[in-house]
Parts: structure tokens; C-alpha cells; sequence
């Protein structure tokens, strides 16, 4: 409307619609005669130019784990190592030796030593223990890697925003460049009509 050039644009209805027409001479009238409400216009476009100034020049593509991680406490730190540990093979084997050890320091050689003796009340109390406080820890973890995830997803929605201004800005250099091609065009044949004719 400002600048005489086409726009285009799509919309749904979920019912009925009835469109009205406001030619350019129209509005600038209207403006002109209402000075508000072309100041309160004026404001609100140049509020949409900075907010889409800001999504362009700010990188958007930046990494979520680095994001997350700078809003992490120490102890989210230790309870994702703890969480990564208690998924290895070490901490399977570590497990397992200790296991064996405990069970055959008990039931093998002199009644004395015997500990914990079966069924391993000591011992089983242990892996209880432990079992609970690795599911926590766990748990901890799952909801840190949820709040990553939708980290991730707030930043693929901005960078599409992104994407979207810039394909948009690239669409109407593409316009212009035709609009060109054929204004150049379209004043060659008629110099060449003009020379045929001399």
C-alpha cells in the first residue's frame, strides 16, 4: 500500500467472509485527517521493523546443550554424571565384582567372618538402596533432557522464523529483479520496433 507494489498473502475462514477494499488515496486520507492514528500506526510498524531486525541479525542457530548447561546447577552436574556412570559396562562389572566378593566372603571359609550371612539381609538392604537412589538420579537426568529438548525446540522455532523473514526478503528481490527484466524488456522491442519502422 505504501509503496505501489503488489504483496501477497494467504488466510483461511472458517465461515463466511466478506472482504473490504481501501484504495491508497483512501488511507492516506483517512491518516491525514486522524494525525493519532497515523502516529500510533507509525509506532507499531516501526516496533514490528525492530522485532524483525532483531531476528535477523541475531544468530539463532546455536547449540541447546550449550544453552542448557549454562543454567544447570552443581548438583544437576553430578546427578547427570552419576546417571551416565550407572549406564556403563564399568559400573555392570563394578557391581558384579562387589556381588561376588560380598557373597563368597560370606558363605566360603570360617563361620567367624561371615558377616552377612545368607540370605544377605545386609547386602540385599545395599542394593535396595542403591536401586532407589540411581532411579532418582535418573529421573533427575530424564528431566534435565526434557528441558534441553524443548530448548532445542524453542531455537528450530526461531531459527524457521528466520528462515521465513529471509525467504520472504528473498522473494521480493526476486520480484523486483523481474519487474526490471521486463520493463528492460519490454523497452527493447519497442527500440527495436522504433528502428524497424525508420
Amino acid at each position: 500500500m505504501f509503496s505501489e507494489k503488489t504483496r501477497s498473502a494467504s488466510a483461511t475462514t472458517s465461515g463466511e467472509l466478506v472482504t473490504l477494499e481501501l484504495s491508497r488515496e483512501a488511507f492516506f486520507d483517512f491518516l491525514r485527517r486522524r494525525p493519532d492514528t497515523a502516529i500510533d500506526f507509525l509506532v507499531e510498524l516501526g516496533q514490528r521493523l525492530e522485532d524483525t531486525d532483531k531476528i535477523l541479525r541475531t544468530r539463532v542457530s546455536r547449540n541447546a546443550n550449550e544453552e542448557h548447561d549454562e543454567t544447570i546447577s552443581p548438583a544437576q552436574r553430578i546427578a547427570d554424571l552419576i546417571a551416565d556412570f550407572s549406564g556403563s559396562l564399568a559400573f555392570l562389572f563394578i557391581n558384579l565384582a562387589v556381588f561376588a566378593i560380598w557373597i563368597l566372603a560370606n558363605t566360603v571359609g570360617p563361620a567367624i567372618w561371615h558377616y552377612d550371612p545368607y540370605p544377605f539381609q545386609f547386602l540385599t538392604m545395599a542394593v535396595s538402596l542403591e536401586a532407589i537412589f540411581l532411579s532418582i538420579f535418573v529421573l533427575i537426568s530424564q528431566n534435565r533432557q526434557a528441558a534441553k529438548g524443548r530448548i532445542k525446540a524453542d531455537l528450530d522455532y526461531q531459527v524457521n522464523v528466520k528462515t521465513e523473514l529471509e525467504l520472504s526478503s528473498m522473494a521480493e528481490h526476486i520480484r523486483d529483479i523481474e519487474q526490471k527484466l521486463h520493463h528492460i524488456h519490454h523497452d527493447v522491442l519497442e527500440a527495436s520496433g522504433g528502428k524497424e519502422e525508420a
